[in-house]
């Protein structure tokens, strides 16, 4: 349309120069993408289900029914169809598990178009024997009701013994890039005294893609959740963190409400959401401005995010939680809900 007057000659041309329109048609080909391959866990152990997440994108002007196949080691594992309006996006997420412990390719494809280079994407897996997480805290471990006691009893239930995690527990001077390294999740259970260059480590952690764990619900997290949204390029926490408010024992935040399709909570039935909204809380912050980037995946009464999570520049994950698991905090620690979530 810029041309139009020139064509109308509506403007006048200099000597022997001529203005030739191309006609433009209208068609737009048919285009489907994949992207953004996530694994959760990002570190699976031997025979521990995991689940791989596509992007699949519509980018063309029709609606689009889209089979996606999984392959792993070249060997179809799963195939579901995917309705995608024109310009959708949906994630097709197909459940894993892997014999041996090692480098295993796995294959997400979907049929030829009009663009065949993004039709499939490859993503190579590292299987450990046992994946190992950090628990980050100055409290002691061994000390019944601390917060570390809970988290690591809870992400190593049985001490070690059949345990599909191996946890290592760092105070605050012991934080460092390699020390986090390898592994596939960071919890940070109470406040340490975290150095510049800890925090620094921890935020690496991120842009490398791995996931990381803050309980604002603890007194005196607020100010690691700061140092870290400084740390990270373009910032990390899903909400800024307000005042920490106590609840009465006769008058407990619950959870009442949760994204329960959200590939974190989707093992949940109806059974164990009633359960969940059974436990008691007595420790919460207050909600300042929602980054718009962020997920909620847990809810108090009220409308208060219990636990939500937003995605880092470099992939990584950071999730918030608006509560804590010392013996004070209310009856989360003790519920095998607990357990089952940080799983």
């Amino acid at each position: 349309t810029n041309w139009e007057e020139l064509e109308r000659k509506a403007v006048s041309l200099p000597p022997n120069v001529s203005i030739t329109c191309v006609p433009i048609a209208g068609f737009e080909p048919a285009n489907v993408s994949l992207s953004e391959p996530s694994l959760a866990p990002a570190l699976p152990a031997v025979g521990q289900p995991a689940s791989l997440a596509v992007r699949v994108s519509n980018h063309g002007g029709t609606a689009a029914t889209v089979p996606v196949t999984c392959r792993l080691e070249g060997q179809a594992t799963a195939e579901q169809a995917l309705v995608l309006s024109p310009g959708e996006s949906r994630d097709a997420a197909f459940p894993l598990r892997f014999d041996g412990a090692g480098f295993h390719r796995v294959t997400v494809e979907i049929p030829e178009d009009g663009l065949p280079a993004d039709n499939r994407v490859f993503f190579v897996v590292t299987v450990v024997e046992r994946s190992p997480v950090v628990v980050v805290g100055d409290d002691d471990p061994d000390l019944p009701g601390t917060s570390s006691y809970f988290l690591v009893r809870a992400l190593s239930p049985h001490g070690g013994k059949g345990d599909r995690l191996r946890v290592r527990h760092l105070r605050g001077p012991d934080v460092e890039a390699g020390q986090l390294a390898d592994a596939a999740g960071v919890f940070l259970a109470a406040p340490a005294a975290l150095a510049e260059e800890s925090v620094l480590a921890l935020a690496d952690y991120l842009r490398r893609g791995g996931g990381l764990w803050l309980f604002a619900g603890i007194p005196g997290m607020e100010g690691i959740a700061e140092r870290l949204e400084r740390a990270v390029p373009g910032g990390c926490l899903p909400w800024k963190i307000g005042s920490l408010r106590t609840a009465g024992a006769d008058r407990p935040l619950r959870i009442v409400g949760g994204d329960w399709q959200t590939r974190l909570l989707q093992t949940f039935g109806p059974v164990q959401q009633e359960s969940v909204a059974q436990i008691a809380f007595l420790r919460a912050r207050d909600v300042g401005e929602v980054h718009a980037a962020s997920k909620q995946l847990l809810t108090f009464d009220g409308g208060t995010p219990a636990l939500a999570t937003r995605e880092t520049q470099g992939g990584g994950r950071l999730y918030l939680a608006n509560f804590a698991v010392d013996r004070d905090a209310g009856d989360l620690a003790r519920n095998g809900f607990f357990v089952a979530l940080l799983h």
